[in-house]
């Protein structure tokens, strides 16, 4: 999930894909380690930098589950939250559906 994002002139929408069913290894970005306290004038850019983080960890989910041809069902794609599964059938218009948001996850905000 990519955090919603509160800028001085506007709201960054929050953004998430959810998966149903089992994973075999949790979704972790990698480097996370213990943050130190953040100053107050700081916190703006520690969210904008997590949102960036979380977008690149669902881009790059739903990037490999595309380029590697695992069929997926797409429940729900719209207002900035996708539902999905991995399934047996290859259906051609669920997997646009994942080339269409993976394209519109690599500029979230135009």
């Amino acid at each position: 999930m990519a955090t919603a994002e509160i800028l001085y002139e506007e709201i960054k929408p929050l953004i998430q894909v959810v998966k149903i069913g089992l994973t075999k290894d949790m979704i972790i970005p990698k480097d996370i380690e213990q943050q130190s306290k953040i100053q107050k004038s700081k916190i703006p850019s520690f969210y904008a930098n997590k949102r960036i983080i979380a977008i690149s960890t669902i881009i790059q989910e739903l990037a490999n589950n595309y380029l590697n041809g695992n069929a997926i069902w797409s429940y729900y794609a719209r207002d900035q939250l996708m539902i999905y599964s991995n399934s047996r059938e290859l259906r051609k218009a669920d997997m646009d559906e994942v080339q269409r948001w993976i394209l519109s996850l690599l500029k979230p905000e135009e």
